[in-house]
């Protein structure tokens, strides 16, 4: 299958979930909720199955073994993962603040040099700068206004670029930190700005949404970022044909 079919069809499908996705259900456009909508290729129904146990789990494990800090979100984009977040903080008594990080501007561009050109996706042109983008207006605001109303006063949106907002991240290592950022660069600027602040522990859970991009290949994405970080961290549990969450070991 050439990578020419590769990325029109990605394109199509991405494109459906976006047609499907602006045809809201009465009761969400009536709330304006963003964060019910599921990430891109999912129904809710499925979206529920791929994401409650896996979270609530990483939730249970950072609560029971009393690991502190702020649990931190990189891609955000609708609000579908942060409301799950926020749901089990509240729910497990979490005292941390929830922190996501978005440029809701989609991709950046990838680097003219760097394994990013060489994944599948940026070279089948399904990973294009921009994309994926949420598509409702104020999306940020609305994020906040209803988290907030799960977790009050305790979630911080920080938007812009990483490179630019790392400089925002707690002065605490955090306990959770969950990271969609699809690029190997974003990965690593996120990765590298943790252990370069000091702000990794033992314990502390890592899930990474993309694991499996890029066929699975140990050269491409979140994986080759992960290797490359140079940090201990223990394989978990999987999620879903894409994620993979782990255990950070550092002492």
């Amino acid at each position: 299958m050439s990578n020419d079919f590769y990325g029109e069809h990605t394109k199509r499908v991405f494109q459906k979930w976006q047609d499907d996705k602006l045809a809201m259900t009465a009761v969400q456009m009536a709330d304006n909720d963003p964060t019910l909508l599921p990430p891109p290729k999912y129904t809710k129904a499925r979206a529920d199955v791929v994401y409650d146990e896996p979270f609530r789990c990483a939730m249970e494990f950072v609560t029971y073994q009393r690991i502190p800090g702020d649990v931190l979100e990189f891609g955000t984009l609708n609000g579908y993962t942060a409301r799950k977040l926020a749901e089990l903080m509240a729910e497990l008594g979490h005292p941390g603040r929830l922190m996501l990080f978005d440029s809701f501007q989609g991709m950046p561009s990838v680097p003219e040099q760097g394994l990013d050109l060489n994944s599948y996706e940026i070279r089948a042109g399904a990973w294009q700068p921009g994309t994926p983008k949420s598509r409702i207006p104020g999306v940020e605001e609305a994020i906040h206004y209803h988290l907030d109303k799960v977790l009050p006063s305790r979630v911080v949106i920080v938007p812009g670029w990483y490179e630019d907002t790392v400089r925002f991240l707690p002065f605490q290592a955090p306990s959770i930190i969950h990271i969609d950022c699809d690029l190997y660069a974003s990965t690593r600027t996120v990765l590298d700005a943790l252990l370069d602040r000091n702000l990794v522990q033992d314990g502390m859970i890592l899930l990474m949404d993309d694991w499996q991009s890029s066929r699975g290949n140990l050269n491409f994405g979140s994986r080759a970022a992960l290797r490359d970080w140079g940090v201990d961290v223990e394989l978990w549990r999987p999620y879903g044909w894409h994620g993979m969450s782990f255990i950070v070991h550092r002492f």
